[in-house]
């Protein structure tokens, strides 16, 4: 996690105690409050029931467990994957027996007064006393979970928790690793058709004193392996008199073995301790620090600054890396490839970011943002047109028009220039006056353009 090379000219504030995570999350915003870093592939936050398109809703009095990805703003139901539920005692049934995925099987009660949410920071105790801290670097994320005494503790991890729904999963224990690992299919964005492969690995600091599976309807006590579309794992920490259990966590969009990488290089077993914790928190926090001081603002009351730094915070989470720290990634042609030069970012909510976000994510950033459009330049090189609204791997096709165009001149515009322009003007161009530009899923990247270029103005709406 490295902060941009351009260094501020001017003394550094506190701003982060501006930012207030939890707003937003009302069922109008569909925010999440966990923790991320800028831009991070991992967003680990915790999901409620009732749920809300950020996984997580104000009013809602129990959550569900603590997934390691979301999306910020979005208006469909999306992330929530691998979620990481802590409790007392031990499963005897497994959580799907109603035929669900489980996911709202183990919810837990809390109130608003227990929890925390800072820039890079999340906190919760829940009324059954079990504490949850999280924080996060760019593709891993680091738990604390703290039980009380006299209890057996708890550890669910649902491997089909999505919020959308899951078409599979596979989750396996290592015990000789005190490790999890495993891979999720989740069902497609806002009712698209491309579909994420989510990969992921925890270690735990802690031995497991037992351990099983659920596979549907089955629980299997001393299990390690569950494949199917409602599959997860439980395991159990000998802490009699309660205690702290540490989880690093990271995911990879390409492998279990790119995910275990990108734990080694951005959560060291070195780091693996109370102390470390605690560091990485302090790490989360400055680099947020670092990038709200890029504005520095005074006067207005109290809660302006807070709208201010909070929607500031809000805009610097996305469009997000989605490849390893070996630069590898899953393009849209269905292939890993290597990103060399630069960092490979998706979740490109096109129809709402070529405005005004790409733009102000330039000024902040430029080389982050001129890496975003080269992201844009591959993925129309791989599967035949830039995309309107991009998962990790593929264009979703939400939404309509042709927002990469803007996208791409606006960063140019704003500072963002290292990038291969001359392959994204020929892009833009050829969608610009050819409409059999199609992507190899099927989406055009101009419909209706036919009749555009014929007449002058579309007649009807149409796709293609």
């Amino acid at each position: 996690m490295s902060l941009p090379q351009r260094l501020h000219a001017y003394p550094l504030q506190t701003l982060t105690t501006n930012v207030q995570p939890l707003n937003g999350t009302d069922n109008t915003g569909d925010e999440f409050p966990g923790a991320v870093v800028p831009f991070g592939m991992v967003q680990w936050s915790p999901d409620t029931t009732p749920a809300e398109s950020g996984g997580y809703i104000y009013s809602a009095s129990q959550i569900i467990g603590f997934g390691l990805d979301h999306l910020s703003g979005a208006g469909c139901d999306y992330g929530g994957n691998f979620a990481f539920t802590p409790i007392l005692g031990t499963p005897t049934n497994s959580p799907c027996t109603d035929g669900s995925s489980g996911r709202n099987t183990f919810a837990s009660s809390f109130s608003h007064g227990n929890e925390t949410a800072a820039p890079g920071y999340y906190s919760v105790q829940f009324n059954n006393g079990i504490r949850t801290e999280l924080t996060t670097t760019t593709r891993t994320g680091f738990g604390r979970f703290t039980y009380p005494s006299g209890n057996t503790a708890g550890m669910i991890i649902n491997a089909a928790s999505s919020a959308a729904g899951n078409l599979e999963a596979s989750v396996q224990i290592n015990t000789d690793r005190q490790e999890v690992f495993g891979w999720t299919i989740e069902n497609p964005f806002c009712g698209a058709t491309q579909n994420n492969v989510l990969y992921f690995d925890v270690i735990f600091d802690h031995p497991f004193s037992a351990y099983g599976i659920w596979n549907g309807l089955t629980l299997a006590p001393g299990g390690t392996n569950s494949l199917g579309s409602r599959a997860g794992v439980y395991l159990n920490f000998d802490l009699p008199d309660g205690g702290i259990v540490l989880a690093r966590a990271a995911l990879s969009y390409v492998s279990i073995a790119n995910a275990r990488a990108n734990l080694a290089e951005e959560s060291p077993e070195s780091s693996f301790t109370n102390p470390g914790f605690d560091a990485a928190v302090n790490a989360a926090s400055n680099i947020w620090n670092f990038y709200l001081n890029k504005i520095q603002v005074s006067g207005g009351a109290p809660t302006d600054l807070a709208t201010f730094y909070t929607m500031m915070y809000h805009a610097l989470q996305a469009p997000s890396i989605v490849s390893d720290v070996n630069g590898q990634y899953l393009g849209f042609d269905g292939q890993v490839h290597s990103a060399i030069g630069f960092n490979k970012y998706e979740y490109f909510s096109g129809w709402d970011i070529y405005r005004n976000e790409c733009q102000f994510i330039a000024m902040m950033d430029p080389a982050r943002a001129g890496d975003m459009a080269q992201s844009l330049v591959v993925d129309a090189k791989q599967c035949g047109t830039m995309p309107r609204w991009s998962v990790a791997d593929g264009d979703s096709g939400v939404m309509m028009g042709d927002p990469a165009t803007p996208i791409i001149a606006g960063i140019y515009a704003f500072g963002g220039t290292n990038f291969d322009a001359k392959s994204a003007l020929a892009s833009m161009v050829n969608a610009a006056v050819n409409p059999n530009v199609v992507a190899s899923n099927g989406i055009h990247e101009r419909d209706a353009e036919r009749d555009y270029l014929n007449l002058g103005y579309v007649p009807a709406a149409q796709s293609g």
